[in-house]
């Protein structure tokens, strides 16, 4: 893809900065999917476990961003009795 910038034809596509950045959108993308589709789950699973007051905790859980304290959340809901075994890790 050329664009003409000040009436010079640039290749952004053999840019190594601009294929640079394009990485790093695409990946900062990928990680923004994972962590949605993570929260997404862990909500599923409050409702299905505790219902209307597990989804009290969404509010929060939806603020973190990163993968492990997610993880973390989805392992803790699976085998947790007790909605206040997940509020520990919150």
């Amino acid at each position: 893809m050329a664009i003409v910038f000040g009436g010079i034809e640039y290749d952004l596509e053999t840019d190594i900065w601009f294929m640079k950045g394009v990485q790093k959108g695409i990946e900062r993308g990928q990680v923004e999917g994972r962590v949605e589709g993570m929260q997404n789950s862990i909500e599923i699973l409050l409702m299905a476990k505790f219902g209307e007051k597990g989804l009290l905790l969404m509010d929060k859980i939806r603020g973190y961003r990163d993968e492990s304290r997610l993880y973390a959340i989805t392992d803790a809901l699976i085998t947790a009795q007790d909605i206040s075994e997940v509020e520990g890790l919150l």
